[in-house]
């Protein structure tokens, strides 16, 4: 889904890829072979809130599923109750109703654990491993983190010229710093036609704008 990261001339190889849409796709399914029922969940819900609401593993923690809301006319919302960058998400739309689904059942508990939020630190770092060693005995190359999955969240953000405010709010982030490289290697190349250079930096007036 994504476009390749353009290359820099920084000399470093790529930190921390983004999860692949297939990757994904196929962590996904695998959740549903596992035997416990909690797990299965468990698994689910950390996949679908890294990746679909851009949480970190953090912010998975104190999700809980009366935190999962649809606002009319707005989609799905995610609060994420992290006392540090407490904040309101939207869900990607593809990933809406397998979240909402699962949120429905868990109403005042924690999404991704069996307890009350917030969950142990290191939960949804064992929840991917444990994804990911099911995918490893299926024989898939695919691999998944809570890091990797809000990392692809952060790319299609950036390759879909989110507005800088509004993506870092959402993110929970307080500077460019986290996503600098991000913009450098995902975002839109810019425009090689003049009328549209000066049309997005002011350099003719544009509709609405002029007086």
């Amino acid at each position: 889904m994504f476009p390749p990261a353009r290359s820099t001339t920084s000399g470093k190889d790529p930190v921390l890829p983004p999860v692949e849409d297939w990757e994904f796709d196929e962590s996904l399914d695998q959740c549903d072979g596992f035997r416990n029922p909690l797990t299965r969940f468990h698994t689910r819900s950390v996949l679908l809130l890294c990746r679909g609401a851009g949480l970190d593993g953090g912010d998975a923690r104190w999700v809980r599923g009366d935190d999962v809301v649809s606002r009319p006319g707005a989609g799905l919302w995610v609060h994420v109750a992290h006392p540090s960058r407490t904040r309101d998400v939207p869900v990607l739309a593809r990933y809406a109703t397998a979240l909402e689904d699962l949120a429905s059942t868990r109403n005042g508990h924690c999404l991704i654990a069996d307890v009350e939020a917030p969950a142990a630190g290191e939960t949804p770092g064992q929840l991917c491993s444990m994804v990911n060693r099911a995918l490893a005995r299926g024989k898939s190359t695919a691999t998944v983190s809570p890091g990797r999955l809000r990392k692809a969240w952060l790319v299609e953000q950036v390759a879909a010229n989110t507005p800088l405010r509004t993506l870092l709010d959402a993110a929970g982030l307080r500077s460019l710093r986290a996503i600098d490289e991000l913009v450098t290697d995902y975002a839109p190349s810019p425009s090689t036609k003049d009328s549209h250079l000066a049309w997005e930096l002011g350099g003719v007036v544009r509709k609405g704008r002029g007086r």
